[in-house]
């Protein structure tokens, strides 16, 4: 029997739009076990997430569902996310629940930061989530990387031009974000910010953000949109990670 196709980027979106159960997932002949792995994580992330709105009276949870994604990641032999990732995803969303657990207070101000890449995206929908379980303000960000502009002059390339259209498509991408998390039933506000000298880094932009404002956690993806976005990505949630003394979230 020919096993039913699957559209993998909605489930990699949406895991929960694809499948009727965890179990589903694990047991699907179309797909690897790595694929399967990623699924249930992303879900992980999501009934977590779903948990803590639960504990904070809204309607709607699944009491069990996060304890049914576990078992199947364990059937698949891979830990909760929790478990497995290091040092530099110590605040992830299951990390929450431990912070409210021994009385840690909620968050009021929450920070996300996107690129325009699928994960940039799924960390919004976190980052909302987290927003509406709170009653929390969001506040979107997006950093313009001013040190990757080309400054050669043999180039003959117009470096402010090309500035300035970094900064177009930033602020488009920040409108399609709040229109984004209006959809998800959250009023956030937006700010572009870049990079002051060649030498700064993205991270240290949102550093300076988020101890600003000031927020109480920053959420962000851990990959960004090609092979380079990744590399920057990757290591702007490490530099955030490892330097912010505020909670931060990765959503991969």
């Amino acid at each position: 029997m020919t096993a039913t196709p699957v559209d993998l980027e909605q489930a990699l979106r949406d895991p929960a739009a694809v499948f009727a159960t965890p179990e589903d997932v694990a047991a699907h002949p179309g797909l690897t076990r790595e694929q399967k792995i990623e699924i249930l994580r992303l879900w992980e992330y999501d009934a977590a997430e779903a948990e803590v709105a639960t504990e904070e009276g809204m309607p709607g949870g699944d009491g069990d569902l996060l304890r049914r994604v576990l078992l199947a990641l364990e059937g698949l032999g891979a830990g909760s996310c929790a478990d497995e990732t290091g040092p530099t995803k110590q605040h992830a969303v299951l990390a929450r629940r431990t912070e409210r657990d021994s009385g840690a207070s909620t968050y009021t101000r929450i920070l996300a930061a996107v690129d325009g890449s699928a994960q940039g995206e799924h960390a919004l929908r976190h980052a909302a989530g987290l927003a509406r379980a709170f009653g929390a303000a969001l506040r979107i960000v997006h950093v313009v990387d001013m040190g990757v502009l080309p400054l050669a002059p043999e180039l003959a390339l117009d470096v402010e031009w090309l500035a300035k259209a970094r900064r177009a498509e930033g602020e488009k991408l920040l409108a399609a974000a709040r229109e984004r998390a209006r959809a998800d039933g959250v009023t956030a506000e937006a700010r572009l910010v870049e990079t002051a000298t060649p030498t700064q880094r993205p991270a240290g932009v949102l550093l300076e953000e988020a101890a600003a404002w000031p927020a109480d956690v920053v959420v962000l993806g851990t990959r960004g949109r090609g092979s380079l976005e990744r590399l920057l990505l990757g290591s702007v949630a490490d530099g955030m990670a490892r330097r912010s003394p505020v909670p931060v979230v990765l959503v991969p």
